[in-house]
């Protein structure tokens, strides 16, 4: 992992490039946050962004994802979130990622065919979808197993909307719903996780507390 100061050079750098996109304004928190959910992700540990809304989760979400990238020359990211137009919105404001890291968007058009999911998988570094039509894609064996070996990182936006809480008599366990479990199972193993909210549950602040 890159030093601190060499990741917000690379980090400016990269929303240089991407400017004509999106223009951001880089704050010293955000890239501590980036940094520090990056270096935990290389580090082989899943990791959990809790951050108010407004303060620019985001745009921390892309950074982490770049410097990420920037550590696997060979690695995928896949972004996900329960709402279909918040997905758009991850996209969207995503866009600056794209002279540094192609991003692409699948099952965004009714009229995408496997060929296109395909060939964005092939084509892009991070890929924005829903859990649900990227699981069936996955299981359905539509992307290559050389390409799906390399998706690495799984960054899930409002991943407390994901959670089932169940209690028992001497503790309580959080487990995935049924979309995300099916989307996780069609990963590889070894794929670390980003769970981004503004509101996290404390009982899935703990790795113990999450059943993964």
């Amino acid at each position: 992992m890159i030093t601190k100061p060499q990741a917000r050079t690379f980090l400016r750098q990269a929303l240089d490039r991407g400017a004509e996109f999106n223009a951001y304004d880089l704050r010293a928190y955000q890239v501590t946050a980036a940094y520090k959910a990056a270096d935990a992700l290389l580090a082989g540990r899943h990791a959990v962004l809790t951050l108010p809304t407004g303060t620019g989760k985001t745009l921390i979400c892309g950074m982490a994802a770049a410097l990420y990238l920037q550590n696997r020359t060979v690695g995928r990211v896949l972004f996900t979130a329960p709402r279909r137009t918040l997905l758009n919105q991850l996209g969207t404001r995503s866009a600056w990622l794209n002279p540094t890291f192609p991003a692409t968007a699948v099952g965004a058009d009714p009229r995408e065919d496997d060929r296109h999911v395909m060939a964005k998988f092939r084509h892009g570094r991070v890929i924005f979808g829903m859990p649900e039509f990227m699981g069936t894609r996955l299981a359905a064996g539509v992307i290559s197993e050389k390409i799906l070996s390399q998706v690495s990182l799984l960054i899930i936006d409002e991943f407390d909307h994901f959670l089932t809480l169940r209690y028992r008599v001497a503790d309580a366990v959080v487990t995935f719903h049924e979309a995300i479990e099916n989307l996780l199972s069609a990963l590889p193993r070894d794929c670390r996780l980003l769970m981004v909210s503004a509101t996290t549950p404390a009982v899935a602040k703990s790795p113990a507390g999450l059943r993964l």
